[in-house]
């Protein structure tokens, strides 16, 4: 008997992982990706594929609705429970305004929290306009990214053109 793995790709990017699941070789069709006969146990395999199939489907599905970035391993980790809530750029941006205007006139001037908040949508545009994306996640900000949002910045913005200098 050998294992089942289930492989996502995404963007040419792989994920296998273990089904849990266990077929004699020569009971397998791998041009059908389903075990071969009509036994109670064949059935039960190939219902739990479908079933495996049909939901990976849905999660993509889910991810695209929502307009976020996501890969294969997080495909997975959603299927398997292990679904980690993502920090996401604009939202932590968000929160970091929050507590900025919360401390206007102890802390921050008014002006300073505008600045941010003008900021913030500069970036927003910035990830609507490069990822056609509502945001990202923080795992994904890195040099290619900051290099980028500083040339959007200094192309696009009079205002933050000045932060880069």
């Amino acid at each position: 008997m050998t294992s089942i793995f289930l492989r996502i790709t995404l963007d040419g990017r792989r994920c296998e992982f273990s089904v849990h699941r266990k077929v004699h070789l020569d009971k397998w069709n791998s041009r059908t990706q389903s075990v071969l006969g009509n036994s109670a146990e064949a059935q039960e395999i190939n219902r739990y594929l479908s079933g495996i199939t049909n939901e990976i489907y849905s999660i993509q599905q889910n991810f695209e609705r929502k307009n976020v970035s996501y890969s294969a391993y997080d495909m997975r980790d959603v299927l398997m429970g292990k679904d980690k809530t993502k920090k996401m750029l604009l939202e932590i941006f968000q929160e970091h305004n929050d507590k900025v205007d919360s401390l206007i006139g102890k802390d921050f001037a008014a002006g300073t929290a505008e600045r941010y908040r003008t900021c913030k949508k500069h970036v927003a545009d910035f990830i609507k306009k490069k990822y056609k994306k509502n945001d990202i996640p923080v795992k994904d900000v890195d040099h290619k990214l900051i290099t980028g949002l500083e040339y959007y910045l200094k192309n696009h913005s009079q205002v933050c053109a000045q932060l880069c200098d």
